[in-house]
């Protein structure tokens, strides 16, 4: 026995040998003869051009096969003129039968695809790019044969993109067998293997993100009836099996009729099915109970027709949690169905979410959910829910919120069509309410503390109303009364603004502190001082009766608050307008209107026209941060300032003032003034003081300027401060002042003061004097010209002789022609206080 099992090893072995080289042999001898055949074939078949690095065959690598590879092979796509490809590939080999091919016979049964690209293209024309064989090769050889019984891919990638219903499909295959048997009649195809699903987009929602699949299943294909059936077979998604049989007839009707059965399936299969917009946000949970899942697709697909849809979901005593917090959702139920109706059509399909209820711990949740026409949705939903807002969120966290306390509950139901919401509210019914019982959270990256939320929310059909809102952000407190106009269009309807009709009170706001919470907030840890990003969103609008008591915002301090604000303010279309806003502040008030627009997000501009009463210049000053200056600053003015003003201003989303851009008109007086260490002036004091002109001052040392009145226009336009003329009646001198200030500090400043020899005038008694009404003083002319921090004081000598010299004689010919009413007569002697004056004395 032993013998002949050797025996039979020794025969078999020589005959594989003889069959390999005597195979090997023919190959080489036959090799010219074999490609050439094969590209005759290839070309005869083939309705594009293909290129490749190389062509070669072997014996080898699947014997007794003999097999034809091509290297680096690229198939251009079908379409006249494109130069887009089909496909890419390292390497496609084709397999055919050694015995037939030594008698002449060229069958090629298998085909192998390796890492290799292919792209399916329909465009918006219907034109395809996939059709690369010719539609008629009965002039092929009948010596070449494709009768095919296997075909092969191995980590192949397949784009399917179909412009006419913006469909976009992106698989991979791992090691993908198609077995295929071919008769006259009928094609058999047994499909075996591991796919990985990127995405299927259909009409641009986005299914089965990056999904393992399995698939293993049978088909039957008719050549004459050109109908595929799919006999019971199965795809595997994510360890959830569902079953699928049916068939589809590849004739202009496009004729479906495939049932979906899922078995052993999860919820978190089911969520995976879902568009990527609504599963993105579930997929992170895990889940465990009994679901089932079942759908029929039936009837014709084209441009006329599309086949009956239904699908019939739910599950019972099912449980949700999220890894993070392990709060569960348990003994929930639903029951459901998508269909797309009689008609088969968007305007006749609904989805429905029966009887949902669940616990999330000790508490309750239930509700119902129906959508109807998809073209002219149609919306009907209820629930009910008393929640602790800690478990709610331990469920579904905000990484916003942390910290949560208190409790949510809701009892409400909505009825209407979604278009309703935007034109004819009046047919939306919606009732009900929902309350905030005593809750507490922290907010953003920097934890803002809100606490004592409490209120009560009463839908009125599109609206909602606010009954009591109030509670705290950090030190800030609030009390809202009023509405939320568009509530519920603004919660299911994208880009519709909400607008709140409201009165808002507060008794005080840290505006550093909620302002400084925008995660965008930069902080300088140098200078110490904040920046602050301040938008304005599109999608809101509101009519705000405003109640402040008290404000602190930068340099409103708490030693130097802002009191009782109190302002009408709109806001629409990102501009944000405010009426008669009163505002005590300073030591005095300010009131004003004006508007800021805000839609562009990045440079805002206002404009504020008002008063401000018997403010202190000084403290005006510092709250205002010294209007972003350091040469005129709190600390060197005081007073009591009061005026109109009218200016145009812009600012960055940072609220940092662009004062490049300002343009404003101020009318301002200052009373019981002073100005204190003044560069300007402390350097004209010492310059008058070496000059020796100092006897014409009344106090040389300008360092501090006393003045019991200061009035004057100002103007500020193209960067640049206007000073027209001013008299400064001041303790040091009476000064006439113009000129101008830019916002890089420089300055150009004329100033004059009279020459009065004020140690004279006080020597002598004022009854002996003669003094004309209508004659003015001799005066003295001064520049102050370039940077606040290094400027040139030039007196103008010739200016001021040719002026004085012109007012003596005006004066004498004033007095020899003078009315007796214009001349006041004293008894004493009339005392020169002026030098005869000669230019070269300057």
């Amino acid at each position: 026995m032993l013998k002949k099992l050797k025996r039979f090893f020794k025969i078999s072995f020589y005959l594989f040998l003889i069959l390999l080289i005597g195979g090997g042999t023919f190959a080489h001898l036959n090799k010219d003869k074999i490609i050439a055949a094969f590209t005759a074939k290839a070309n005869t078949l083939l309705n594009t051009r293909v290129a490749y690095q190389e062509i070669d065959f072997s014996i080898i690598e699947q014997f007794p096969e003999m097999v034809v590879q091509l290297e680096n092979p690229v198939i251009f796509d079908a379409i006249e003129g494109s130069k887009d490809t089909f496909m890419l590939a390292e390497n496609i080999y084709f397999s055919m039968d050694l015995l037939k091919l030594i008698r002449g016979e060229y069958n090629v049964n298998k085909i192998g695809l390796e890492q290799a690209s292919i792209t399916i293209k329909i465009d918006k024309e219907g034109n395809n790019n996939y059709t690369i064989f010719k539609s008629d090769t009965s002039t092929a050889d009948t010596n070449f044969q494709f009768n095919l019984e296997n075909i092969y891919f191995n980590n192949v990638g397949i784009h399917y993109i179909d412009q006419r219903i913006n469909n976009n499909h992106l698989i991979h295959t791992k090691e993908l067998n198609a077995e295929i048997a071919v008769s006259e009649k009928q094609l058999k195809i047994a499909l075996n293997g591991e796919l990985f699903s990127d995405y299927l987009s259909i009409r641009g929602e986005r299914y089965l993100e990056e999904k393992p699949v399995s698939i293993n299943g049978e088909l039957d294909f008719n050549v004459k009836s050109k109908k595929l059936s799919i006999h019971p077979s199965s795809i595997i998604i994510e360890g959830s099996e569902f079953a699928l049989q049916g068939s589809y007839i590849n004739n202009s009707q496009n004729t479906t009729n495939v049932d979906i059965e899922g078995k052993n399936t999860g919820i978190q299969t089911i969520i995976s099915l879902l568009p990527n917009t609504a599963s993105s946000k579930l997929k992170e949970y895990q889940s465990a109970g009994s679901v089932y899942f079942k759908g029929k697709i039936n009837g014709n697909i084209n441009n006329e027709e599309s086949p009956a849809i239904r699908f019939d979901f739910g599950f019972k005593n099912a449980s949700f949690f999220h890894p993070a917090t392990k709060q569960k959702i348990t003994n929930a139920s639903l029951t459901g169905f998508y269909s797309n109706g009689n008609n088969r059509k968007l305007s006749s399909s609904e989805v429905s979410l029966k009887n949902v209820v669940g616990n999330i711990g000790n508490d309750t949740f239930q509700g119902n959910f129906l959508y109807k026409n998809f073209n002219n949705p149609y919306l009907k939903m209820d629930i009910d829910a008393d929640i602790d807002v800690k478990k709610l969120l331990e469920v579904y966290p905000i990484e916003e919120i942390t910290s949560p306390k208190g409790r949510f509950s809701i009892h409400a139901n909505f009825d209407g069509l979604i278009k309703d919401m935007k034109r004819d509210t009046r047919k939306v019914k919606s009732n009900g309410s929902f309350q905030l019982k005593n809750i507490s959270f922290n907010w953003g990256t920097k934890k803002l503390q809100y606490t004592g939320l409490n209120g009560n929310f009463l839908f009125n059909n599109n609206d909602l109303g606010i009954t009591e809102f109030n509670g705290k952000a950090g030190e800030s407190d609030f009390s809202l009364n009023g509405f939320f106009k568009n509530f519920v269009s603004y919660l299911f309807i994208d880009n519709v603004t909400l607008k709140m009709e409201a009165g808002l009170s507060s008794n005080f706001l840290d505006l550093d502190e909620l302002l400084s919470t925008n995660h965008s907030t930069n902080v300088n840890t140098t200078t110490n001082t904040q920046t602050y990003q301040f938008n304005v969103a599109k999608n809101l609008a509101f009519d705000l009766d405003c109640h402040i008591k008290s404000i602190k915002f930068r340099n409103l301090s708490k030693q130097n608050i802002g009191k009782n604000l109190k302002v009408d303010l709109h806001l629409k279309n990102q501009q944000i307008q405010f009426n008669q806003l009163s505002f005590d502040l300073a030591g005095g008030s300010i009131q004003t209107s004006g508007y800021i627009d805000a839609r562009d997000t990045k440079n805002y501009k206002g404009h504020f026209k008002g008063q401000v009463l018997s403010m202190k210049v000084d403290r005006l000053f510092f709250v205002l941060e010294d209007f972003s200056q350091d040469f005129l600053t709190h600390k060197n003015i005081s007073g009591d300032i009061s005026g109109s003003f009218d200016s145009k201003l812009f600012i960055n989303n940072e609220l940092q003032f662009k004062g490049s851009q300002a343009l404003a008109d101020l009318d301002i007086t200052i009373n019981n003034g002073a100005l204190k260490n003044l560069a300007p002036l402390e350097e004209m004091g010492l310059f008058l003081r070496l000059n020796k002109y100092d006897k014409y001052l009344r106090n040389s040392n300008l360092s501090s300027v006393k003045f019991s009145e200061l009035k004057n226009k100002i103007h500020i336009e193209n960067n640049t401060i206007f000073l027209p003329e001013m008299d400064i009646k001041s303790t040091s001198a009476d000064f006439l002042i113009r000129g101008e200030h830019t916002f890089k500090n420089e300055i150009d400043y004329y100033v004059s003061f009279p020459l009065i020899n004020y140690k004279k005038r006080e020597e002598r008694k004022e009854d002996g004097i003669r003094q004309n009404k209508n004659t003015g003083e001799f005066y003295v002319y001064m520049q102050l010209l370039g940077t606040v921090d290094k400027f040139d004081i030039i007196l103008d000598k010739k200016h001021t002789v040719d002026t004085a010299k012109e007012k003596i004689s005006n004066e004498i010919k004033h007095i020899i022609k003078a009315d007796p009413d214009e001349v006041i007569y004293i008894d004493e002697e009339l005392i020169d206080t002026t030098n005869v004056f000669d230019e070269d004395e300057f």
